[in-house]
């Protein structure tokens, strides 16, 4: 099934931005650096630049759309996500659950790979 945001993400990083408040809010709860996934990371916005991040999106559009400098992005699912249990010290699902097929098993999987805290 292709990726909603391959239809409808066309120009997403010329139009949106990260609020900074809700940015600063996000790394405060995250806690000290430490290695990140971000679930459903489109473009990058709240991508913490202070700590080893790897983004999961499972849109080509969106991360044919991430910036030079941002975390490697991995195509893949929240249900299914291509990593070893508590591979990740924290993890960060921005603006991205309701888009899941299946938000409790993408939760389940969240937690199965993050080891720490999840934002």
């Amino acid at each position: 099934m292709p990726a909603l945001y391959d239809q409808i993400g066309v120009g997403y990083a010329g139009l949106r931005r990260a609020d900074p408040r809700i940015a600063a809010r996000l790394v405060a709860a995250l806690g000290p650096p430490a290695p990140l996934l971000n679930l459903g990371a489109g473009t990058g916005n709240y991508e913490p630049e202070d700590r080893w991040v790897v983004a999961v999106e499972p849109s080509v559009e969106m991360i044919r759309q991430r910036p030079a400098r941002a975390a490697p992005a991995v195509r893949a699912v929240a249900q299914a996500l291509p990593f070893a249990e508590g591979a990740f010290e924290a993890g960060l699902a921005v603006l991205t659950v309701h888009h899941w097929p299946d938000p409790l098993a993408g939760l389940r999987e969240l937690r199965r790979v993050v080891r720490g805290r999840i934002v």
